[in-house]
């Protein structure tokens, strides 16, 4: 979901509705869980509107077994997508305000082959990055994204120390695979 998308409205719920009886038996526990994982209680409510909406939208809703699982499951990649989206708008702008800077001469230390090479730079870092496992991935985005360790921690369900050494560990990697020296970090 954009910033710029209201949040979904679930419809009232049936209780003659079978959907509508499962969900409201695990709604509660599942909006306590994502209040903790999440840093604020509407981004919690947020979040359940919009588990709702897909689940209930789901043609396949019917044999989920475990709803509370599948649920808190749909958090996380619903989480991850938006981590996917910040990291992609951040790395979007980050061009953009390259390009304005050379187009308006605010640069004058830019030139074109500084450019290409920085452009090339990042093609590369993103290549290395497609190498990471989806986890370790996802956590380095969302730090990239300005999120806290505490916070990734707290929304993948790891511990903080389990962050830490994966963000550690991601740097040398990175470092290694893109020949830099230690005090570039990536």
């Amino acid at each position: 979901m954009t910033d710029r998308e209201a949040p979904p409205n679930p419809p009232p719920l049936d209780r003659q509705d079978p959907f509508d009886r499962r969900w409201f038996q695990i709604e509660g526990a599942v909006h306590r869980i994502l209040r903790v994982r999440l840093k604020y209680p509407d981004a919690a409510l947020e979040m359940l509107n919009e588990i709702y909406v897909r689940m209930r939208n789901s043609p396949d809703i019917t044999t989920i077994l475990d709803m509370k699982s599948y649920a808190l499951g749909m958090a996380r990649n619903i989480q991850r997508e938006q981590l996917r989206d910040q990291w992609l708008h951040l790395r979007l702008n980050r061009r953009f305000v390259d390009d304005q800077a050379v187009s308006r001469g605010d640069a004058d230390e830019l030139t074109p082959e500084r450019i290409c090479d920085g452009q090339q730079q990042w093609a590369r870092t993103d290549r290395v990055l497609e190498q990471l496992p989806a986890e370790d991935r996802n956590i380095y985005e969302a730090r990239a994204s300005g999120e806290t360790p505490k916070a990734i921690a707290e929304s993948l369900g790891l511990d903080r120390d389990t962050v830490y050494r994966k963000l550690r560990s991601t740097r040398q990697w990175l470092r290694d695979k893109l020949g830099l020296a230690k005090g570039n970090n990536p």
